[in-house]
């Protein structure tokens, strides 16, 4: 900081009396609100970049690990291509207390939901069932529809609406550097924090948010270098349970191409039964 050296001396003695002045003040706001509103100010920007740069990202994969109130213990591989074009692949193991895993393969292409393995309409005699993607959740097997309809990219995002969210450090996840971010997130913060979005993506993150079914949830987040996220995680307590799961991106925008299983090996539900007749 400069300050003028001329003038009279009463002039300079009163100039360096409030350059004093306020370098006490600063001195003695060093630990108190001007760091914390800084510090946070510095959060909130990280967690926004990471949310702004999630949305540019084509495909994904990742793994996640936790427990849902209808899946219990879960863990899971994925790939996923977001937005309209949804495309997804996953591996997908739950535990039940006194219960040994139960596996399933999940496959979402063409408005389908395919689910590989024990669902509880599936046949001895065929491997999938499919559902349509839009009434999969009344249809299907609640358990595993779960794991599709929680979307790592919207959830990943939530933090920008936390209004107490702050840096705890740093963190190598995967062998990269990254930077600790929590903070809890309320239905009115998220809502707030979504005004300058588009509609589609308001109502879509909102109705991420909502699908936990808890009114607040706590965000743990870490960011690398480059402002992605490299890892999330979830807690929410709700009226159906406890949901705590932690996702980890493992590779961005490489090539993913997902397939229907074939249609001998596959029982639908929905579709028409066929007219058959004697001759």
């Amino acid at each position: 900081m400069r300050f003028a050296t001329r003038g009279s001396a009463r002039r300079q003695a009163v100039g360096a009396a409030t350059a004093v002045a306020l370098l006490a003040g600063a001195s003695a706001c060093t630990d108190g609100s001007a760091k914390t509103e800084s510090s946070r100010e510095k959060a909130v920007s990280a967690v926004t970049r990471a949310a702004d740069h999630i949305g540019d990202v084509f495909t994904l994969r990742y793994r996640m690990a936790g427990r849902t109130p209808k899946g219990g213990l879960v863990e899971a591989e994925a790939e996923r291509r977001p937005g309209s074009t949804f495309a997804m692949v996953m591996n997908a193991t739950s535990f039940r207390q006194g219960a040994d895993g139960r596996k399933w393969e999940l496959r979402a292409v063409d408005r389908g939901l395919y689910i590989g393995g024990e669902t509880e309409v599936s046949t001895a005699d065929q491997y999938w069932t499919r559902f349509d993607l839009d009434t999969a959740r009344e249809m299907g097997d609640p358990k595993a529809v779960e794991y599709v309809a929680d979307d790592p990219v919207d959830q990943s995002t939530f933090l920008v609406g936390s209004e107490d969210v702050e840096r705890l450090g740093t963190r190598n996840v995967d062998g990269v550097k990254t930077t600790h971010y929590r903070g809890t997130v309320s239905r009115s913060g998220l809502r707030a924090a979504l005004k300058g979005e588009s509609e589609a993506v308001r109502e879509r993150r909102y109705a991420q948010f909502v699908g936990l079914g808890a009114p607040v949830i706590t965000v743990d987040q870490w960011i690398d270098g480059a402002d992605r996220t490299k890892r999330f995680r979830i807690r929410a307590t709700g009226a159906t349970g406890a949901y705590d799961m932690t996702v980890t991106f493992v590779e961005f925008d490489q090539g993913m191409l997902v397939e229907p299983p074939p249609e001998g090996d596959t029982f639908d539900p929905g579709a028409p039964e066929e007219d058959v007749r004697e001759s």
